[in-house]
């Protein structure tokens, strides 16, 4: 994403999306330290696939409030770097980490563009995203980078939106354009990431 992109969107994202309000309602909506739908509960569901272990480096993209990377070094004792384009959810998630004294030394949190992150090849374990791309047109580069940045055997989980086929539906297009999405239909998306 381009320098200029990126901070359009990251300013649309702290004024408009993830206002500091916005993002405490979806917090009481969905759990404490989340903002995705499904809360702890998916979160267990989708970290439990990675047989994680102590010490692993686990890069979250995309981590919101911090609620995922938190879990992944309580229960797993991994060590999490949590990314997030918005400052508010960051300040947030900062706020949080600075009272969870069992995590201090396991969890760093930044806000940064994952499309310019400065990470070198290999640098970790499992690459980790939920409910975020759909902000990234460039998914193709991202992925690409992430296989970058993944140790060899190393694991890649995201959830995602997506939406059908030939959609022919004013409001839903002037929905997913208000909000800055970039959305495919689900095979487009299979060869996205090929």
């Amino acid at each position: 994403m381009a320098q200029d992109s990126s901070a359009q969107l990251q300013k649309f994202l702290d004024e408009n999306q993830y206002t500091k309000n916005g993002i405490l309602r979806y917090e009481k909506i969905v759990g404490v330290g989340f903002v995705s739908m499904g809360g702890i509960d998916t979160t267990e569901e989708f970290v439990a696939r990675l047989n994680l272990k102590e010490n692993q480096k686990v890069l979250d993209i995309g981590c919101g409030i911090g609620g995922s990377a938190f879990y992944m070094a309580k229960k797993f004792g991994a060590n999490v770097l949590g990314i997030d384009l918005s400052n508010n959810m960051m300040n947030i998630a900062l706020e949080r980490a600075a009272s969870e004294a069992d995590i201090k030394d396991k969890v760093e949190l930044k806000v940064m563009d994952a499309l310019t992150a400065p990470f070198e090849p290999a640098s970790f374990d499992v690459i980790y995203s939920r409910d975020t791309i759909l902000y990234i047109e460039q998914k193709k580069e991202l992925f690409k980078l992430c296989l970058k940045w993944l140790k060899p055997g190393g694991q890649f989980l995201i959830s995602d939106y997506c939406c059908g086929t030939n959609i022919d539906n004013e409001e839903f297009e002037n929905y997913v354009k208000q909000r800055n999405y970039f959305l495919l239909d689900p095979a487009s998306y299979g060869k996205v990431c090929l």
